[in-house]
């Protein structure tokens, strides 16, 4: 038999890349025609977004009519104009379009396999990066992640390059390198703008860890052109969209606005905190209402109005928004049961079940990687910027409101640590008689030095 020491070749992995890769498009094309959701993926306010620019119209508001050609907030601009891209070459709206860019999101999540994969082998060894290959592949999760025709799977994918960059890509600070990195955190932020809290932390982790470690012996004469290098290549990203937003809007904001509805629809008098009744109550897709107010009031207005009515609502009942944000954090980390109990109330069965399913594959997925945390607490500084992804990028979101699309789009980085917990099951499986094919999946199982 094969020794489980044995080393796995680049090229090992990469036919292993392969085959996976193949299963993923195949498993996720047959099971979005199972479920009826191939070519019907819409992505509401980005979608129509994007036909209002192949119409001529502009980055104009998608609750008003098409020719209104009134300028928004309300999304980042880099997927909304990979779209119109597509609607203009393919139609707006046609299946062929949708089918297009379900399909450049299979792209986008074999990208990001690539890349975390090879972050699991380089920190973690070749035994559980393999593993976390085979639950990003069949979790459900990630499957139906890609077949919404959101930026999720395009910030996944920039989310993943970041953690790659951080942990193993930095080989030495030097401009191009620190430039090149800040330009990635700034079509990261353009395709959404929430993950930007981190980037501070990141920034200084990366110097606090190479400088303790003895990787750096920097000086501030040498670190203040790094730091300047990163902000320089994020901002010549981001810093037209923000002058395009202080033009229309006339207040200085980041990349995207409208958060006050999302925060009054998380937290008004009778709300669950995800994107239940009251969310779509007050949604402007299915509300006339709240559509008639916001074509009144402007956006701006009616953001600031929908702002301070939430702010208002909180004041009046702390104790309420205290338990929807521990109902928010338990929902986060299980699933949308907000949502799933209203399906059930409209008899939308299948939605139901399906909501069911997320949240008990989505309760058993934190289970096992918490299980995972644990594993790995006596080389935590080593997963400093995972960590930092899985638990410190939810809270914005456990303040104001959760739902499926942000809990899937940094799911795949809480399968490393269920991958530790898969391969320890592995081995005390093997221990009692169990056996696998080592070159299978056993071999290489020691990470590679970052050092080196």
């Amino acid at each position: 038999m094969p020794s489980t020491s044995c080393r796995t070749s680049w090229n090992g992995d990469t036919v292993f890349l392969s085959i996976i890769i193949g299963c993923k498009f195949l498993a996720s094309l047959l099971i979005w025609s199972a479920t009826d959701v191939l070519g019907k993926g819409s992505g509401l306010e980005m979608s129509d977004i994007a036909e209002r620019i192949v119409a001529g119209f502009g980055f104009s508001s998608p609750y008003l009519p098409v020719d209104s050609g009134i300028p928004t907030v309300v999304s980042s601009p880099l997927y909304v104009w990979l779209i119109a891209g597509v609607y203009e070459w393919l139609g707006v709206k046609t299946d062929a379009s949708r089918i297009f860019l379900q399909f450049l999101n299979l792209i986008f999540h074999a990208v990001t396999l690539v890349v975390l994969f090879h972050y699991c082998r380089a920190v973690l060894g070749a035994a559980t990066a393999r593993l976390f290959a085979v639950l990003f592949v069949c979790h459900p999760h990630v499957i139906f992640l890609a077949s919404n025709v959101w930026e999720s799977s395009l910030t996944l994918m920039l989310l993943g390059l970041i953690l790659y960059w951080v942990t193993v890509g930095f080989a030495r600070f030097v401009i191009s390198e620190c430039m090149g990195f800040g330009v990635l955190l700034g079509l990261t932020a353009l395709s959404n703008p929430a993950w930007s809290l981190m980037y501070p932390l990141l920034c200084l982790g990366i110097f606090y860890w190479r400088m303790r470690d003895g990787q750096e012996r920097m000086q501030l004469v040498k670190v203040v052109p790094v730091c300047a290098s990163v902000l320089l290549g994020f901002l010549l990203v981001v810093t037209p969209w923000l002058i395009r937003n202080y033009q229309v809007t006339g207040e200085i904001m980041y990349v995207r606005g409208m958060s006050g509805p999302e925060l009054f629809k998380g937290n008004h008098a009778g709300a669950g905190g995800g994107h239940g009744q009251v969310f779509v109550d007050y949604f402007l897709y299915s509300s006339p209402q709240e559509r008639l107010r916001y074509s009144e009031m402007g956006e701006s207005a009616y953001d600031r109005a929908m702002s301070a009515a939430a702010m208002r609502e909180i004041q009046q009942d702390p104790v309420r928004y205290l338990q929807l944000t521990a109902r928010r954090v338990l929902m986060w980390w299980t699933g949308d049961f907000d949502v799933t109990a209203w399906y059930y109330r409209v008899g939308d069965r299948d939605k139901f079940m399906i909501g069911v399913l997320y949240c008990f594959v989505g309760g058993l997925t934190s289970l096992a990687a918490f299980w995972g945390v644990w594993r790995l607490r006596g080389q935590a500084a080593r997963f400093w910027p995972l960590w930092l992804y899985v638990f410190f990028l939810p809270v914005p979101y456990y303040l104001i409101i959760v739902g499926f699309r942000y809990q899937s789009s940094l799911l795949p980085f809480l399968l490393i640590p269920c991958a530790v917990t898969l391969h320890a099951l592995v081995m005390v499986a093997r221990q009692r008689g169990w056996s696998l094919p080592d070159r299978l999946l056993l071999c290489g199982s020691q990470p590679t030095d970052l050092n080196n």
